[in-house]
C-alpha cells in the first residue's frame, strides 16, 4: 500500500510551470521546470524486489521515484482540460528543464 501514482496540476507563469518539482537531500537537489500542465509522480509501487540494478542492487517497493511532465490523463474526455490532440500538420514541442545541484 501507499506510494504515489498521480498527476498533479501545475501553476503557470508566462507559459512555464513554476516549479514543476523539486527533490532535495542534504547534499543534492534536482529541480524540474516545464511548460506541460501537469507532472506525474510514480514511486515504484509495483517493484517487488525481483528487479536488480547496478552491482546486483535489488529494487523493492518504493525504492525509486519517476517524475514525468505531461498533459493530464484523460484530457481528451474532460472539457476544460488542455487540448491533447495533435493534428497531422502540427508540430509537437514541449520544454522540460532539469537542473542538478551538489554541495558536499
Amino acid at each position: 500500500k501507499g506510494g504515489f501514482d498521480h498527476t498533479f496540476a501545475l501553476l503557470s507563469r508566462d507559459g512555464w510551470q513554476v516549479p514543476a518539482a523539486e527533490i532535495a537531500s542534504d547534499t543534492r537537489r534536482v529541480k524540474i521546470h516545464t511548460d506541460q500542465p501537469g507532472i506525474h509522480v510514480y514511486t515504484g509501487n509495483y517493484l517487488d524486489g525481483t528487479a536488480q540494478g547496478k552491482g546486483g542492487k535489488v529494487y523493492g517497493k518504493h525504492s525509486g521515484v519517476a517524475l514525468e511532465a505531461q498533459n493530464f490523463p484523460n484530457a481528451i474526455n474532460v472539457k476544460g482540460f488542455p487540448d491533447c490532440i495533435l493534428q497531422p500538420d502540427q508540430e509537437y514541442k514541449r520544454n522540460i528543464t532539469f537542473s542538478f545541484e551538489y554541495s558536499p
